[in-house]
């Protein structure tokens, strides 16, 4: 360390550990910055995160390469961040529950209006075809329209099967209905701010106790044909060029999708607060990642994730345009558990369906 030349890189290898600590911690935790307040940095940041979770083992190992005493920085800054890593990685032992009268499956779905993303068949319709096959008691989809035959390639034979397994379901006027194999009673429907935001209240009457879902579209980002370009581009390496669009264009609307869903978020947590109900469970297409502000508001100090608590691994929900997040939530509360969630490779949406299977506890 006498070598001056060996003390100055050491002072910078010190400097960059800093810097990326810094951004690392800033990534994991960017959920508790208000958009109001902080724009869309910390949100975009939170976005970031599974990048961190490859780049800093990566740091650590080039640490201990070159200067050992340096390495102590990512580590530590990885345990601070284990809390981050286990929302968006859950490490369990994959169990295989038994259903039975005790248990009931729930799946959320964005179903791109029953459209096909790509590769669309000519002969039935492959979204509603994956419902059908998986057969949850209750569904939650997200843009959602009536199921009808000729609808999409819909045809006769999958209308009458889907009314058959849900001959209950909530009001289909927003676009965000409640299917049920159950009885559904007190149903509410209500719009978000917003361009793109959505509410459905409904009361499901399960076999031995009864459970209040609030089914939800949040804001969406609201990119164009060019904006995804852009960002294609970016994900190639090929920022030069795009500066201007990045700015004027994803990043405007990104700090403005952000915004909006705090506020949406601020008023379904509003409708909770006023809930009396012992069982909630609140899902559907949040349009952000699980540790984001908006889902941390409705979540409040009562709330749980079921992904966080059922699920194994990383997961993406949202498969177009290289937007590979996990943005298709489950949110819960009271005497239920989930005992199983999983993201679904299935359908032919943009999204995939997640269908969770909850345990309803004695009292």
């Amino acid at each position: 360390m006498n070598d001056p030349r060996h003390r100055i890189l050491f002072n910078v290898s010190i400097a960059v550990n800093l810097i990326l600590a810094a951004g690392c911690m800033l990534s994991a935790y960017g959920g508790y910055f208000s958009p109001d307040y902080f724009h869309a940095i910390p949100a975009i940041a939170l976005l970031a995160f599974p990048f961190w979770v490859v780049a800093m083992p990566c740091v650590t190992v080039a640490d201990l390469i070159t200067f050992r005493k340096t390495a102590l920085i990512p580590a530590v800054t990885m345990v601070l961040c284990v809390g981050a890593f286990l929302d968006f990685c859950p490490i369990r032992v994959r169990t295989v529950p038994t259903q039975g009268n005790d248990t009931f499956s729930l799946m959320i779905y964005n179903t791109l209006n029953l459209a096909d993303y790509k590769e669309p068949a000519t002969d039935s319709n492959t979204t509603l075809q994956a419902i059908i096959d998986l057969r949850p008691d209750i569904i939650c989809m997200q843009e959602a329209p009536a199921v009808a035959p000729s609808f999409h390639n819909i045809t006769r034979a999958q209308a009458d099967t889907f009314k058959m397994l849900y001959p209950n379901h909530g009001t289909r006027q927003l676009g965000v209905p409640v299917y049920s194999r159950f009885k559904i009673t007190h149903i509410m429907a209500d719009t978000l701010p917003g361009t793109s935001g959505m509410l459905e209240k409904c009361v499901v009457d399960l076999d031995s106790t009864s459970l209040t879902i609030y089914n939800v579209h949040l804001q969406s980002i609201g990119l164009d044909t060019d904006d995804k370009a852009t960002f294609m581009a970016l994900t190639q390496g090929h920022a030069r060029g795009n500066i201007k669009k990045i700015k004027s264009g994803l990043l405007a609307k990104l700090n403005h999708a952000f915004k909006t869903r705090a506020s949406q978020a601020r008023i379904i947590r509003q409708y909770l607060d006023a809930d009396t109900a012992e069982n909630i469970i609140v899902c559907g297409d949040f349009n952000d990642v699980a540790s984001c502000y908006a889902i941390r508001t409705i979540m409040g100090n009562d709330l749980m994730n079921a992904y966080t608590e059922a699920g194994r691994g990383p997961s993406a929900t949202y498969r177009a345009n290289r937007f590979y997040f996990h943005i298709d939530q489950i949110l819960y509360k009271g005497r239920i558990k989930p005992v199983e969630i999983a993201t679904l490779r299935t359908g032919n949406s943009d999204h995939y369906p997640v269908r969770a299977i909850f345990k309803i506890e004695n009292l």
